[in-house]
């Protein structure tokens, strides 16, 4: 799996599949930033509902959502103002996390006997 990862986000263009550059990647970046100061998932529009609103205001506020949304632009956002960022160690824990996904697979699939049942009684 690790090895097909490699493939199948470097050398085919899977790794891309549905995302698309902003074409003022740079203003973007200057609005969100001046903007947005926490890391978060942003949804726009998005209804403002309040915990003690009755079910007519919470409609109304629905409602307003979805005209806002038909008039205009919608979004959803990851966002992470800043963060670290070290290639070297995101490659190693995928590693280290296909081993041991291959090492479940096999105790999975191993038949229990007297000799390894110690070993499933560990990991099962």
């Amino acid at each position: 799996m690790f090895i097909w990862s490699w493939i199948g986000h470097d050398l085919l263009p899977l790794g891309r599949a549905g995302i698309s550059e902003p074409p003022n990647e740079q203003t973007l970046r200057d609005a969100l930033a001046a903007n947005l100061d926490k890391h978060g998932l942003y949804k726009f529009p998005i209804p403002k509902l309040e915990p003690k609103m009755s079910f007519e205001e919470k409609s109304a506020a629905m409602e307003t959502a979805m005209k806002r949304a038909a008039e205009g632009p919608s979004w959803l956002l990851i966002y992470h103002p800043k963060r670290k960022f070290a290639f070297a160690k995101l490659l190693g824990a995928a590693f280290a996390a296909e081993i041991v996904e291959a090492l479940l697979g096999a105790l999975q699939r191993a038949e229990p006997s007297p000799a390894n049942f110690g070993l499933f009684c560990v990991f099962f």
